[in-house]
């Protein structure tokens, strides 16, 4: 997810369909995406053509953070398939393949999360 040539920032968007890809890189010099509320999702297109990656770590950085819902597609789906819910800044998978992921942020208190940063180890193809 470092590599902007491999994850454009356009396939990172949130509920608005708003490319926050430059946002939320854990890479990046800014401070971190904002949600607009405890609803809001964050969409990562892996792949432009479409294919399944092999997604190694998820790592997160996030004040208030109590969990996030992963929701995943793969070549096979129409439609989201709730995968896991991630308690810890980092999360090792096994065997997680999938074409998108979305994200849910719940935080520790009543309070939004003010920001999240997030990074995704797998196996990408090479950049352009």
């Amino acid at each position: 997810m470092a590599d902007v040539n491999i994850i454009p920032n356009e396939n990172v968007v949130n509920n608005g369909y708003q490319a926050i890809g430059d946002q939320i890189r854990l890479n990046g010099t800014n401070l971190g995406y904002t949600p607009s509320s405890s609803n809001d999702k964050i969409t990562i297109k892996l792949s432009s053509d479409n294919s399944q990656i092999a997604i190694g770590q998820i790592l997160i950085q996030a004040d208030n953070f109590q969990s996030a819902s992963l929701s995943i597609k793969t070549v096979n789906d129409n439609s989201w398939r709730l995968y896991a819910t991630l308690t810890a800044n980092k999360t090792t998978f096994d065997n997680l393949y999938a074409t998108e992921l979305q994200f849910q942020f719940i935080s520790t208190t009543n309070n939004n999360i003010s920001y999240v940063k997030l990074g995704i180890i797998g196996c990408f193809p090479s950049g352009k």
